[in-house]
């Protein structure tokens, strides 16, 4: 039935003869190019010389760029040539047209998906997946309460915790936080705390008393090797000492005084790699941010002021309340705004320090699958009863995912703007196929050919045109998503906070990009087809 209307289709589709191998020539000159560009990219980075070190310092990046920027158009050119040759120039740029424009959304979505699922893990990862809460009355009977909560199917942990904004102040600076009681003993099943403590450890929390004679390793690259030559120049000065006074019993030393090192340990006590060891008084223990110890230039063993703003009254009205704290470990989340504004101390002592004796905030929860919450905030609710509030991740951040939601659509809809000008590039196309084989559609028609026959015709042209554009455009989309997930594009971590790009693609996002390049592709051709279904052979042979 459609044998007619597909020979007629491929019949403007595909040119008689194939052109010469001479519209190969820009591919070969792309190529050579990038061969050049190769080579010259080998002999920079694996040069020793003093000359092309300066060069591969000034013109690294530069190369990088041009390279690939050229296997960009070696694809993009080879594609179009290979079209040229065999199809009708009118028919290629069509094509070309609907190619870029899927891959470029199939790139830019998944992309943006890659960013939207990062930000979600370290979402999780620093925050529990459920939060109770008891707004308007003391939370004090947390404990009975946690232990109901864990027993719920897909709870797999539960920690209470207490929050309040303080100040916290080093010897250089001073910093606005969001200070956090925990218990160091079941916030490692809530949340990321315990891995991405890279530096000191919660244990530091329970036993404050192993800080006494701890300080390092510097986190500053800069003052690590004025650091390492101070602490040479300290052991041959305490060896000295030693030979002259071998009863003599090392003293401890102060937190700011590390001259007086003792660098003698305990055994069976292990430190942190570069730790110094030598006694002081017994402070509890704070959890720091690595952007915050930068800040603040604070190393593992430092001592901090924690102030907050609720403390005793006095004759002149409310006196803040401080209490030093030391540095029991530095965390990385990879979020800017929790290595900066969180801090994390014992949850016994966050209750003294607030005045909160046998008080909590809440009850933080972490459970097997984080899109599948409602039925366990249902469970939780009737376990809880009146006076308490639960919440979920996605209520607590429902702002935030709804803005990246919003802004994937925006930019889902501007790229196909994108697909609209190779659109009305194929309607261009298929009103000068009319014009151009008016004579052809009028004999078929005095040949017994239909208005149906001669509308399906045009219409099989567009859809193989938005097929063939669709589905290499996909392919070469997914291709360098692929690539970019295997290999990775690496970033600036100081900048970006990321060491590479992260890309995630969806395969219902894909599904969508080749349902609505295609339907375009398809509408873009109804115009032309219908207008040369109602051509009147008389008319067509009269041009």
């Amino acid at each position: 039935m459609l044998q007619f209307p597909r020979l007629i289709a491929s019949r403007y589709f595909v040119l008689g003869t194939r052109r010469r191998w001479t519209v190969f020539v820009p591919v070969l000159v792309l190529v050579g190019l990038l061969l050049v560009t190769w080579g010259f990219g080998y002999w920079l980075y694996h040069g020793r010389s003093m000359r092309v070190q300066q060069w591969r310092g000034d013109y690294g990046a530069a190369v990088m760029i041009v390279r690939a920027i050229l296997q960009l158009l070696v694809v993009v050119v080879g594609f179009v040539t290979l079209l040229v040759r065999r199809l009708t120039i009118f028919t290629s740029i069509n094509i070309t047209g609907l190619f870029l424009a899927s891959a470029a959304m199939v790139i830019v979505l998944s992309v943006m998906s890659g960013f939207e699922s990062d930000l979600k893990r370290k979402i999780l990862g620093n925050n529990a997946h459920i939060v109770v809460t008891r707004p308007d009355q003391p939370f004090t009977d947390y404990a009975a309460l946690r232990d109901q909560f864990a027993k719920v199917k897909g709870v797999v942990g539960a920690t209470p915790y207490v929050t309040n904004e303080v100040m916290i102040s080093s010897q250089t600076n001073l910093s606005g936080v969001v200070v956090k009681g925990i218990d160091p003993a079941t916030v490692g099943g809530v949340t990321d705390l315990v891995r991405n403590t890279d530096i000191g450890g919660l244990e530091y929390l329970i036993s404050p008393e192993k800080l006494r004679g701890v300080s390092g390793p510097p986190i500053f690259r800069d003052d690590d090797s004025k650091d390492k030559t101070d602490r040479s120049d300290k052991a041959q000065k305490s060896d000295k000492a030693e030979k002259s006074k071998a009863d003599a019993t090392p003293k401890a030393a102060a937190a700011d005084n590390p001259d007086k090192a003792d660098k003698a340990d305990k055994a069976g006590e292990k430190l942190p790699d570069g730790a110094l060891k030598f006694e002081r008084r017994v402070v509890p223990g704070v959890i720091i941010g690595r952007e915050l110890a930068k800040n603040l230039r604070l190393w593992l063993g430092d001592d901090v002021n924690i102030v907050s703003p609720f403390g005793g009254i006095g004759p002149s009205g409310v006196i803040p309340k401080s209490k030093p704290f030391r540095v029991a470990g530095i965390f990385f989340s990879g979020m800017f705004e929790y290595d900066t504004k969180y801090v994390y101390i014992s949850l016994p002592e966050a209750q003294k320090f607030f005045n909160m004796k046998g008080e909590i905030n809440g009850i933080e929860l972490k459970v097997a699958d984080p899109d599948g919450t409602e039925p366990i905030l249902a469970a939780l609710e009737h376990i809880a009863g009146k006076g308490y509030e639960v919440r979920d991740w996605k209520m607590i951040n429902r702002s935030l995912f709804s803005a990246l939601k919003i802004e994937k659509i925006l930019m889902f809809v501007m790229l196909c703007f994108g697909i609209l000008v190779a659109a009305f590039s194929i309607i261009c196309n298929g009103w000068m196929l009319v014009e151009e084989k008016g004579k052809e559609i009028a004999i078929l028609k005095s040949m017994g050919a239909s208005d149906r026959s001669v509308l399906i015709a045009f219409m099989m042209l567009g859809l193989i045109i938005g097929g063939i554009g669709t589905v290499t455009g996909l392919s070469i989309g997914i291709a360098v998503c692929w690539a970019l997930g295997r290999f990775g594009l690496p970033l600036n971590s100081d900048v970006y906070y990321i060491t590479t790009l992260p890309v995630k693609m969806n395969p219902y996002e894909i599904a969508l990009v080749f349902a609505s390049a295609l339907a375009i592709a398809l509408l873009a051709t109804l115009y032309p087809a219908w207008t040369a279904s109602r051509l009147r052979p008389v008319d067509g042979l009269r041009r």
